[in-house]
């Protein structure tokens, strides 16, 4: 189950603001080498009275500070590098599903975004490794507390991102990946716009509904309106970064590889 947790601009870690000791006493002897050097120039350049020389005294006394090391004790501990965010999207049926479990089959350092739902679960299903299932109370809550980076309705269902949880692996430095619907998608590139977005694109129309009636789910009504709404979702592909074609396997991972890891 999807716990609810604090806002999200509370992750960010603050630097530390104070000094270790030893951090004071390098800058304490840093401070009284740069003290000693200038003294030196104004005792040369008041024997040498050469202006020329003292030129050339400055300049090898700035040359100096540049090459020493200034440490801040507040900056002493390094931020780790931002992560990145990888959004996955494309119509019922194109087969991003089954792109996105080889990917994560082959790059096991990659953090998966477990979304939250109200649909029942399916066979084979695992609460909190495919999807967390939560009643739609508890998912209308959720929405109401802001606890998700993006979240829609789909054939009756709700689906959601828990914010929390992205945004520390983000930050934290990793690479993180959603496999969402185009709603929820465009949700993240208004929310999220450094997030790299890809879409992933049927061979042909009519490819697409063989696959879709191919599952052997659905009655035809929800066939016909899951055909209905991607077509309005094949329409948005040039709002995002990159189209994939999926009409060879290995080709669409190879693009999709590519894409996160460039």
């Amino acid at each position: 189950m999807v716990q609810a947790s604090g806002p999200a601009n509370n992750i960010r870690r603050e630097p530390d603001a104070h000094p270790t000791r030893l951090d004071s006493l390098e800058l304490a002897l840093l401070q009284a080498v740069h003290l000693f050097c200038g003294v030196l120039l104004v005792v040369l350049a008041a024997k040498t009275r050469l202006k020329n020389h003292l030129y050339l005294l400055i300049h090898f006394f700035s040359r100096i500070m540049q090459v020493l090391p200034i440490h801040n004790g507040a900056n002493t501990t390094e931020c780790p590098p931002l992560g990145k965010l990888i959004v996955l999207t494309g119509p019922s049926g194109v087969g991003k599903g089954t792109l996105m479990n080889e990917i994560l089959k082959r790059y096991p350092e990659l953090h998966y975004s477990v979304s939250a739902t109200t649909r029942s679960p399916r066979s084979g299903e695992i609460d909190g490794k495919n999807y967390y299932f939560i009643a739609r109370n508890k998912f209308e809550q959720l929405v109401t507390q802001g606890e998700f980076l993006e979240w829609a309705e789909f054939a009756g269902n709700c689906y959601g991102t828990p914010r929390e949880a992205v945004l520390n692996h983000v930050q934290s430095g990793k690479l993180v990946v959603l496999e969402i619907e185009l709603e929820g998608a465009r949700q993240v590139r208004t929310s999220f716009p450094s997030a790299r977005s890809i879409f992933i694109l049927p061979p042909s129309f009519s490819e697409l509904e063989n696959r879709i009636r191919g599952r052997g789910q659905d009655s035809e009504e929800a066939i016909a309106r899951r055909l209905q709404r991607a077509e309005e979702e094949i329409a948005a592909a040039n709002e995002f970064d990159i189209k994939i074609i999926n009409d060879d396997f290995e080709k669409a991972l190879t693009e999709i590889e590519k894409a996160i890891f460039e």
